[in-house]
């Protein structure tokens, strides 16, 4: 049979009468139908990152809003329909940043932005900023996620 990309296989299936011990083969002996299987998609695939770690300079006095220039981040999940659903988080308790979109389905292009545009450069310890991202599915039992690290300075 056929495999289409949507998961759809048909076929054909033949039944043969037999005629004292010989098959048949004319129209009065042999029947045919169509079978049509759908193979449903299981949800085996987390969302992930084009990438594990993204590291990214900013000047000091970047605007509020501002989209993390050069990140190139993006995310998919390879499953189909609600299993491909994912929504998209930052683990940052400095609140310094945003992440864009919050959910998807299949894949996104990523953008983080600057929330806070009061980024204290002369504070040693507010330097650089490693932020998580996290990609979760939404819809699923399993929640199936994966992680990237983000590294601004």
């Amino acid at each position: 049979g056929d495999q289409n990309p949507d998961g759809v296989i048909t076929f054909e299936i033949r039944a043969h009468e037999l005629v004292d011990g010989v098959r048949g083969n004319d129209p009065l002996t042999v029947t045919a139908a169509l079978a049509v299987v759908k193979i449903l998609d299981v949800n085996d695939e987390p969302p992930q990152f084009n990438r594990r770690e993204y590291f990214v300079e900013i000047p000091e006095n970047i605007p509020e809003g501002s989209a993390l220039p050069e990140l190139n981040m993006s995310v998919t999940d390879p499953d189909e329909g609600n299993n491909s659903a994912f929504s998209l988080e930052l683990n940052d308790i400095s609140g310094a940043f945003i992440i864009e979109p919050k959910q998807a389905v299949g894949s996104a292009n990523v953008t983080i932005r600057v929330a806070n545009s009061s980024l204290d450069y002369e504070d040693p310890n507010r330097r650089k900023f490693i932020i998580l991202a996290v990609a979760r599915e939404m819809y699923t039992e399993q929640k199936l996620s994966s992680t990237a690290t983000i590294t601004v300075s």
